[in-house]
């Protein structure tokens, strides 16, 4: 009654299949499958089934989890990522993301564009082999020191550098 008509032979190989195969040993395995409910309508479950028991008889269980709901979800948070990336490669301001030995992890085009890195240039390394030029660096320290005690207010306006050397100043 769980499964669809359409997936019963092949559930009823793979639920042989492991019948004949059972060991002393107990088993485990989730399985993600269409299922039917009882209006006929096909929805994905998730089946973790367990094989095993104290005596030489296996006891099979199954507990299954409607994933109609979570897969919606999934799908949302996968458009909405989708979306926020498309934003993000396109907007004009530079976009970076750095870890917290302040490391690039993330550098949009307009980063590329206005300090002259290629993203498989910038990421990896540390900002001031990229942009925090040698009088900057004292200043940018104490506002990386402020974000990474959870100041995430700390606001600054100093010098960088572009790949060629030369000067501009940025706000962060």
């Amino acid at each position: 009654r769980l499964m669809s008509e359409r997936m019963w032979q092949e559930h009823l190989a793979g639920f042989e299949r492991h019948a004949k195969s059972v060991s002393a040993e107990p088993f485990h395995r989730t399985l993600n499958v269409e299922a039917q409910r009882k209006d006929g309508v096909e929805v994905p479950v998730e089946i973790s089934v367990a094989v095993g028991g104290p005596s030489a008889d296996p006891i099979f269980t199954a507990v299954v989890r409607d994933m109609t709901e979570h897969r919606a979800v999934v799908e949302r948070l996968n458009d909405a990522l989708q979306r926020l990336q498309f934003h993000i490669e396109r907007m004009p301001l530079a976009y970076i993301v750095w870890d917290v030995d302040f490391r690039v992890v993330e550098w949009n085009r307009a980063a590329e564009q206005i300090f002259g890195y290629a993203k498989a240039e910038a990421v990896g390394k540390h900002a001031y082999q990229l942009v925090v030029p040698p009088e900057a660096v004292e200043a940018v320290d104490q506002v990386w020191a402020n974000l990474l005690h959870g100041d995430t207010s700390s606001h600054s306006t100093n010098p960088n550098m572009h790949k060629d050397g030369s000067r501009m100043t940025c706000e962060w």
